[in-house]
């Protein structure tokens, strides 16, 4: 992504488990590459699949902490690749979707101080249909009890760096699940 480019300028949402409109909404064009033809195109952020298959998804992300403070002095930003505009961040709903269960990661941030940066790598296996979306949401904790992911940052206080990765598998579903 191009640095400080989120939907609505705030990292975040106070209803995580509601309507979560926090997502990365611009990926520049100079660094894209393609192997390969291509299945996939994006806009404002959001990639959508033009070919029904199992694709692995991967996303790198790097934050840093420009000029974020509270009174723990800490922020967890929570990222997880959210499909056909889902709002359910994982670790909210794990014991009811642990098939997403590398489908997000965390970025733990101190004070613009102490520790500012901060980087996580995520990714799954995921079936997508012809015209299903992915895109990269955004949740944030400040460490204020708990882990309700209910906070928000803004775009200036926030920096973030994203890359992804898709490749398609096969054009069946090949994933399969243990109960």
């Amino acid at each position: 992504t191009n640095t400080n480019s989120v939907n609505g300028n705030v990292y975040g949402t106070p209803t995580p488990t509601g309507t979560n409109n926090s997502y990365l909404n611009h990926f520049g064009t100079g660094g894209q590459a393609r192997v390969g033809a291509s299945f996939m195109s994006e806009s404002s952020g959001v990639f959508t699949f033009n070919e029904t298959g199992t694709y692995n998804v991967r996303v790198t992300v790097t934050a840093e902490n420009v000029s974020y403070t509270s009174s723990a002095n800490r922020l967890t930003m929570g990222f997880f690749i959210s499909v056909n505009n889902d709002n359910n961040f994982p670790i909210n709903t794990y014991s009811t979707n642990q098939q997403k269960g590398g489908q997000f990661g965390c970025v733990y941030l101190r004070s613009p101080n102490t520790g500012s940066f901060g980087s996580c790598t995520f990714g799954d296996y995921i079936y997508l249909s012809q015209n299903d979306n992915i895109r990269i949401k955004v949740v944030c904790d400040n460490d204020d009890g708990g882990r309700s992911f209910e906070d928000t940052a803004t775009n200036t206080q926030i920096s973030v760096y994203c890359s992804i990765e898709a490749e398609k598998i096969a054009s069946a579903d090949v994933v399969t699940f243990r109960s």
